[in-house]
């Protein structure tokens, strides 16, 4: 009796810890039936490690503006056959070669360059000498040609903007007969040189059924005046090494071409404009065709 009356409180304990325990599981079980009801599954601790946002994946970059210091080069030959009148023709070939090497602006492609210039010219007189006399007891022989050159070209390329503050027309025709108008940002410019002649000549020799001859000769000096306009491709993300370009030149006696060149964006810091001055590139074009 005694012994029972003594277990009593300990058989109390043990069915209070047992119910305990068991209202314990029963919540932990509930909770966890919820935690799978929540959407993304069982909650995460606060404790714990929490997911961070994640960072976005490409992120953006300042674009840049200008370009490292470099010297900027535009180049432009070619040659071409042109019908001054039905059947009289002019046969030329040209080069032109400019650049920029302002320290003080060589992260811009806009701005002046200093060039020069060589232009060669043949005239093709046959057809049109032969309509011409082709009742006249007389045969002849027409030769006339030359070469002219410009040492010294002032070109300052500039964008929509700067255009547009001083005005004038920028249009050049292509080759087809369309126009063409530069974009804002495309860099343009126009001006005019002299092209001094370094070997004009003019030989003509007349014979007629009788045997009597006439002949002339000259050899011409002077100058002419060739007016240019330049577009250059615009490049938005101030990466390229090579840009398009297309240069007009005209001229009053007739002459007229719109041909493509490229403007080159070369290394320009301080050693590489003391090697590419030394290599004197605008001298070396004017010589070769002065030989």
């Amino acid at each position: 009796m005694g012994c029972a009356v003594a277990n009593r409180p300990v058989l109390i304990i043990l069915v209070l810890m047992l119910l305990f325990c068991t209202a314990c599981s029963g919540q932990e079980k509930e909770n966890k039936e919820d935690d799978l009801l929540l959407p993304g599954g069982p909650a995460q601790s606060s404790t714990g490690n929490e997911q961070q946002p994640e960072k976005p994946s490409g992120e953006t970059q300042t674009k840049s503006t200008i370009y490292p210091p470099s010297i900027f080069v535009i180049e432009a030959s070619g040659s071409w056959r042109q019908e001054l009148t039905q059947g009289y023709y002019a046969d030329y070939e040209c080069e032109f070669y400019a650049d920029k090497l302002d320290e003080t602006s060589n992260q811009s492609a806009s701005g002046q360059y200093t060039g020069v210039f060589w232009m060669k010219t043949r005239l093709d007189t046959g057809e049109y000498l032969k309509e011409l006399l082709k009742d006249a007891p007389v045969k002849m022989n027409f030769d006339a040609g030359g070469e002219g050159i410009c040492d010294y070209i002032s070109v300052i390329l500039m964008n929509g903007f700067e255009r547009q503050s001083i005005g004038g027309n920028y249009t050049m025709p292509d080759n087809n007969g369309e126009t063409l108008t530069p974009s804002g940002d495309t860099l343009a410019a126009r001006g005019s040189f002299i092209a001094e002649a370094t070997d004009a000549y003019l030989d003509v020799k007349a014979r007629g059924t009788a045997g009597e001859t006439v002949e002339h000769r000259d050899n011409k000096t002077g100058g002419t005046e060739i007016e240019f306009v330049i577009h250059v491709a615009p490049d938005p993300d101030f990466t390229a090494a090579e840009r398009k370009v297309s240069i007009h030149f005209s001229s009053a006696e007739g002459m007229a071409v719109t041909l493509e060149g490229v403007l080159r964006r070369l290394p320009g810091y301080s050693e590489d404009l003391k090697a590419y001055t030394s290599q004197g590139k605008r001298e070396k074009i004017l010589n070769k065709h002065l030989e």
